[in-house]
C-alpha cells in the first residue's frame, strides 16, 4: 500500500507504514494535532492497541507525522488511508444505516432577525 512511497528500496521509513496509518486515523477520528496525536500514542494503551504497538514500546516525534503527510501528499494517491478506511466501513457495514447531517441555520436566524425587526415598526 506504501511502496511507492520509498520506491529507492535503500533503506525503511523509522515507523511502519501500518502504524502510521492507524496513527494518522486516530489522530484524524480525535481531531488531534500533531503533537497531541505523538503523546496520545506515547501514553494511551487503546491507542497502542490500535497502531500494533507494544506497551513498552516508544512513541515518535510529531514530526513523523509531517514527513509521511509530505510523502503522501506528493504521491499519485495522497488519501489512499481515507480509501482503506472507507473500504473497510463497506465491506464490514459498520457504518450502514448510519449518516451525518449538517444544518447550516444562517438563513433561518438571519430570517428570524428581519421577522423580529419589522414587527417593530
Amino acid at each position: 500500500m506504501f511502496a511507492d512511497l520509498f520506491p529507492s528500496g535503500r533503506g525503511r521509513p523509522s515507523v511502519p507504514a501500518d502504524v502510521i496509518a492507524a496513527a494518522f486515523v486516530l489522530k484524524e477520528l480525535e481531531g488531534l494535532s500533531d503533537r497531541q496525536a505523538a503523546a496520545a500514542l506515547s501514553r494511551d494503551i487503546a491507542w497502542k492497541a490500535a497502531c500494533g504497538m507494544g506497551l513498552d514500546e516508544d512513541s515518535f516525534d510529531a514530526s513523523v507525522f509531517v514527513y509521511w503527510r509530505r510523502r503522501l501528499n506528493d504521491s499519485e494517491r495522497p488519501h489512499r488511508i481515507d480509501e482503506a478506511v472507507k473500504d473497510v466501513a463497506a465491506q464490514t457495514g459498520v457504518l450502514a444505516g448510519k449518516a451525518r447531517r449538517a444544518l447550516d441555520s444562517t438563513g433561518a436566524c438571519q430570517a428570524r432577525a428581519r421577522m423580529r425587526s419589522s414587527r417593530r415598526w
